[in-house]
């Protein structure tokens, strides 16, 4: 893999996300962020039960989410049988993979931490106390399960479409990534209106998202096999990296 692919794609983000998750962890942007919200709010997360959060962006989206995700599954599926879908079956294991291993990789997250929700916490209205992400707190028995942030996982964990696009299809690389990451900012500000999250559970769920997909990527750039050069014509073969 070139190496000014793995500096624009890997390096340079990780660096920005170290920045951004120091400053939110040292200068508790999170507080303030979580106030002001709470505060516009009325001194109450008015907006937690509210049906358009709840029932629209979060249970709806979630399921929509899901069933999209059923859908890819179900063509990568039929891309092992059907000869004019075997041109497709690379792209549609890579975004199978990436979006599964992010999905887990933040459950995972969510079951092993001990990071609570805004709206648990006394300074909100809650009962608990208020402890950075990283303190002795995260590492006892888990009692709450708000880090990462699942439901922006939802948008998240669709990075894959990004480096699809980048190898077939690259003037619509940017399309593609701009909507994952509006998926990904909506779902996570609607948790955020709620109650249910800081923007830095968002923060590391988009990293984590992010770093998957950027891992897994050289499924895409395995040396294409004889029997599918001709099903796969009409798609570009060599990688094209911003």
């Amino acid at each position: 893999m070139p190496n000014h692919f793995m500096r624009n794609h890997l390096t340079i983000p990780l660096i920005i996300f170290a920045v951004l998750a120091t400053c939110f962890e040292w200068q508790q942007w999170d507080l303030a962020i979580a106030k002001t919200l709470y505060g516009w709010e009325g001194g109450q997360w008015a907006l937690k039960d509210n049906w358009w959060l709840t029932s629209v962006f979060h249970n709806g989206a979630r399921n929509a989410m899901s069933v999209l995700a059923l859908l890819v599954l179900a063509t990568w599926l039929l891309s092992t049988a059907l000869a004019s879908l075997k041109g497709w079956r690379r792209p549609l294991s890579y975004l199978v993979i990436s979006l599964l291993l992010s999905v887990i990789i933040v459950a995972l997250g969510k079951r092993l931490t001990n990071v609570e929700c805004p709206w648990s916490l006394s300074l909100f209205g809650g009962d608990r106390p208020y402890f950075p992400i990283f303190s002795v707190h995260m590492f006892m028995p888990s009692t709450s399960e708000c880090f990462p942030a699942g439901h922006a996982s939802a948008g998240y964990a669709w990075f894959g479409v990004y480096f699809v696009c980048v190898k077939h299809a690259p003037r619509w690389r940017w399309w593609g990534l701009a909507c994952v990451i509006a998926l990904g900012v909506l779902f996570g500000g609607v948790q955020q209106l709620r109650g249910a999250h800081f923007v830095s559970h968002d923060l590391w769920t988009m990293a984590i998202c992010w770093w998957v997909a950027v891992i897994c990527s050289p499924i895409l750039n395995r040396p294409i096999q004889p029997s599918t050069l001709n099903s796969s014509q009409g798609m570009q073969r060599e990688p094209r990296t911003c």
